[in-house]
């Protein structure tokens, strides 16, 4: 309840309420409610028309009696109980019967009134909260409920007016509940509700909600408010504690958050570093292979070559001087020279692939389809849909080792007889297959793998790219690299 601005001063309010009280408790003790009224003054009324109905009654007996002469000629003397005898089933059909009709009729509305009276007493012992009627002015003429265990005032201090209701409001809730009590007084069934603090009588802090509307007379203006007061001070203290604890728990998880997330950053920079370490060994061993390989070329080759050379020189020496059987085994030392010459060069090839830089990749991997058909004796197909581009050596060696790593797999662990290399463009990028139809891998080794699994893998990561081995659609199994190559044309 809100007691705004109005033009009484506080002693008038004060002398009203009192009068609207005083009204209030006689009501209460005489029993006199609007009903009571309308049957009192139908109680007097049936009073009045039995009193004229019995003059009138025996006014009528007494003109029989007296004026209308009989046949006989003679007149009879009126006796008042022969009067009383005539006239009483007259008297009891004109006022016994309405009046017994009119008792009946009130002992059942006494009777109902009773009911009600007593279902709003349960009522207002029930109800946990403040229900109240006033006047626009917000004075009130009645305030019941748990006022006392709400506010600490009685009912007879808010209907004196000591305090007003707007007096234990809390000064920083005011401002914003005054705003809606203009819409209330000039606004035809207007109705609002707000939470808000009061200050108790002993101090205490309160939280109530008010649920409030305006009741209008018979020309649709306003003339009344009544509503209800719930006291909502557990609630609040609940909601409060729960945002504490939300707030409690925000910091918490940002805390958390900020602890995984510096121990992410570590992890990954951790990552890095041994991603970087990987690539670091990676590049010292294909270095070791590529100088491995150029020693091959150039000194091993060499030094075979001159020996086949002089097997050559030899063996032709040899036949000069007629030496037959010695001529022959010459021959057959220089052949098997030749072959190890040639075995060399594929070795060389092999650690030191030429030019895997831009489309030198393709070249390289058809080259070692077909020293795999001649080291090992196996079908070893390539096949490229295009001519593809990789940028970058680094990207393009990687790649190499991964199909050569898997074709030695492939024949060493899987006893392949065929096996196809695969080099096409996929999206943003290039898709390497070495399928074979030998056995498939263990589904344990495909998952932890040895060696040779574990290097592909960490070799598919250093180009940024996935790796994935599956069994094949027959027998054998499938091994596959996809990698970006945005700036592939």
């Amino acid at each position: 309840m809100l007691n705004p601005k109005n033009e009484k001063t506080p002693i008038e309010q004060r002398k009203t309420a009192r009068r609207r009280r005083k009204r209030h408790d006689h009501n209460k003790t005489e029993g006199t409610t609007p009903m009571g009224n309308r049957e009192h003054r139908e109680t007097v009324l049936l009073l009045v028309r039995m009193l004229v109905t019995i003059f009138l009654c025996e006014a009528a007996i007494m003109a029989l009696l007296y004026v209308l002469p009989l046949k006989s000629g003679w007149h009879i003397v009126a006796d008042p109980v022969l009067l009383a005898v005539l006239s009483t089933p007259l008297l009891y059909w004109l006022l016994v019967r309405p009046i017994r009709r009119s008792l009946e009729q009130r002992n059942s509305a006494t009777e109902a009134l009773q009911q009600s009276e007593q279902r709003y007493r349960s009522f207002v012992q029930s109800f946990q909260g403040i229900f109240y009627l006033g006047c626009l002015d917000f004075v009130p003429v009645f305030f019941h409920g748990k006022v006392k265990e709400i506010t600490g005032y009685t009912e007879d201090e808010f209907t004196a007016g000591k305090p007003r209701w707007d007096q234990i409001i809390h000064p920083d809730d005011f401002a914003a509940i005054s705003e809606t009590v203009e819409k209330m007084r000039t606004i035809a069934g207007h109705a609002t509700e707000w939470e808000y603090r009061i200050l108790r009588k002993d101090k205490q802090v309160r939280w109530v909600y008010e649920l409030v509307h305006n009741v209008c007379d018979d020309s649709g203006k306003p003339s009344l408010v009544q509503g209800a007061i719930y006291d909502i001070t557990e609630r609040k203290q609940i909601e409060e504690d729960l945002r504490k604890h939300r707030e409690h728990l925000e910091e918490l998880v940002l805390a958390r958050t900020t602890e995984l997330t510096e121990a992410n950053k570590q992890l990954l920079e951790e990552i890095e570093r041994r991603k970087e370490l990987e690539r670091d060994i990676l590049r010292i061993v294909e270095q070791e292979r590529q100088r491995i390989g150029q020693e091959l070329h150039d000194s091993i080759g060499q030094q075979l070559t001159g020996i086949g050379f002089m097997m050559e020189v030899l063996g032709g020496k040899l036949a000069d001087k007629s030496l037959t059987e010695e001529a022959p085994y010459a021959e057959k030392i220089n052949t098997r020279v030749s072959r190890a010459v040639e075995l060399a060069r594929h070795l060389a090839k092999g650690l030191h692939p030429i030019d895997l830089d831009g489309n030198g990749l393709a070249f390289a991997l058809k080259e070692l389809a077909a020293n795999t058909e001649q080291l090992f004796g196996v079908s070893c197909t390539f096949q490229c849909d295009k001519a593809v581009s990789v940028n970058g050596g680094s990207v393009a060696i990687n790649l190499y080792r991964i199909a050569q790593e898997a074709i030695t797999n492939a024949v060493k662990h899987g006893k392949a007889k065929n096996i196809r290399i695969e080099l096409v463009s996929k999206d943003n990028g290039l898709r390497l297959t070495v399928e074979n139809d030998g056995s498939e891998f263990p589904a344990g080794e495909t998952r932890g793998g040895g060696m040779g699994l574990k290097i592909m893998r960490c070799r598919a990561e250093i180009v940024d790219g996935s790796f994935d081995i599956r069994k094949g659609t027959g027998e054998g199994s499938i091994v596959t690299c996809v990698f970006p190559n945005k700036e592939n044309p």
